[in-house]
Order: structure tokens, then sequence, then C-alpha cells
């Protein structure tokens, strides 16, 4: 993934979120205050890195079915269990 386009991107996001809580799933809420803020037991959670990366392979338009990332997953994924083929 190109360094810059995921440094342009991470900044980008940031700049939206400033501070609001607009990713309210983000880092699963770290401004928890006992007795009052709700509590996630499950859910999604994601951290900068992944919405960087999701928006960027969006933006590259690699996406269309499973994606540049979801390739390269398989292809180790079958190489760490010794597998010709994946799912």
């Amino acid at each position: 993934m190109n360094q810059e386009v995921n440094k342009k991107v991470t900044d980008f996001i940031e700049s939206l979120i400033g501070d609001h809580d607009v990713l309210k799933y983000a880092y699963n809420n770290r401004a928890f205050i006992p007795g009052e803020s709700p509590v996630y037991y499950s859910g999604p959670v994601w951290d900068m890195d992944e919405v960087s990366a999701a928006v960027t392979a969006f933006l590259t338009g690699k996406w269309l079915s499973s994606g540049e990332n979801v390739n390269k997953f398989e292809v180790q994924l079958c190489k760490t269990h010794n597998q010709n083929h994946g799912v």
C-alpha cells in the first residue's frame, strides 16, 4: 500500500473526527464513564489503521470483489498452512 496515500487518508479522517465522537465504536469508546456510558460488549471495534486501510482500499478502486488485501491474506494463509488453495 502506498504509504503517502495512507498517510493522507489517515490525516483526512483525523481532521474529520476532530473533537467529535464521529466513530463511536472506534477504540471501543475510550471516554467511558461508569454508570453513564453504554458498554459495547460486542459489535465492531476499529482502530485508525483499520479505518484508514478500508478508506484507502475504497479510494484506490481495488475492492471490486474480494480485493487486493483479501488476496494477499489468502495467499499468506495458504502458505502458513501448507495448502495450495484457500476459500
